[in-house]
């Protein structure tokens, strides 16, 4: 029997794919997800809610580990992840996702699903249903069900299924590096310290300067991009670094 694999965050898509694999009756379906360490204070309950959700269809559910989380990634790198140079996804999510799935399918036949949507960014405008062979996943198949859906029709799936349907990406990652205005001003008080003592750690800002008013530390932006509001609604997705991975879903 085939084998179907979600990879996701247990954002809007995860959960609105999750709806849409057990309306399909898919056998043999497993969730994944991994904890970067670097989640929005609140998250987990939300993952947990998720996987509770999951159960509940009959799947089954795996909540993996990166070898290090964000803040000890960054350290061992020395820097932060930038919109040139976006590793994070790729170590944090990529291996240990990978390392999980070549125990489960060695065969490489298990089928991907991943909830990118092309409504979802424009960056997406040109996404197929199927990827026949992913060079992301070993060659694997990845199957994208809801790339032609539109955001009321995920909504749908997401109310179906009784859990929230949020106003903001997955907060798996809170802040990431491609945070836009909105995700700035979200941010809770936990998050902005973390981040503070990250940054002070590393002698180094984890937002480019000059994209903020050259001000400086997380703190300063926060208090820049709340004085200069601007319609940026730029999805996580669009600047390309973890899309194959899920990263915002």
């Amino acid at each position: 029997m085939e084998k179907y694999v979600i990879f996701g965050n247990y954002g809007n898509e995860t959960i609105g794919l999750i709806q849409w694999a057990a309306k399909q009756n898919l056998q043999q379906v497993w969730v994944v997800s991994v904890n970067t360490q670097w989640a929005a204070v609140g998250w987990p309950a939300r993952v947990e809610a998720g996987e509770k959700l999951a159960k509940s269809k009959g799947f089954r559910v795996e909540r993996l580990q990166a070898r290090l989380g964000f803040a000890e990634l960054v350290k061992e790198h020395g820097d932060f992840p930038s919109n040139q140079y976006q590793w994070c996804a790729g170590f944090l999510k990529a291996l240990p996702f990978i390392d999980w799935l070549d125990a489960l399918d060695p065969s490489c036949e298990a089928v991907l699903l991943l909830g990118n949507r092309r409504a979802l960014a424009k960056s997406q405008a040109k996404l197929t249903e199927y990827i026949d062979e992913s060079e992301h996943f070993d060659r694997r198949k990845v199957w994208h069900p809801l790339y032609q859906h539109t955001n009321d029709q995920l909504h749908e799936l997401v109310i179906e299924s009784e859990l929230a349907f949020l106003q903001h990406r997955s907060l798996e990652c809170d802040p990431c590096v491609n945070n836009c205005t909105q995700d700035f001003l979200h941010l809770q008080n936990r998050d902005v310290e973390k981040t503070v003592v990250l940054e002070k750690s590393l002698k180094k800002d984890m937002f480019a300067p000059e994209s903020y008013g050259d001000k400086r530390g997380v703190e300063q932006v926060i208090q820049w991009v709340e004085k200069n509001p601007k319609s940026d609604t730029l999805a996580l997705i669009d600047m390309g670094c973890g899309s194959p991975f899920g990263c915002g879903l």
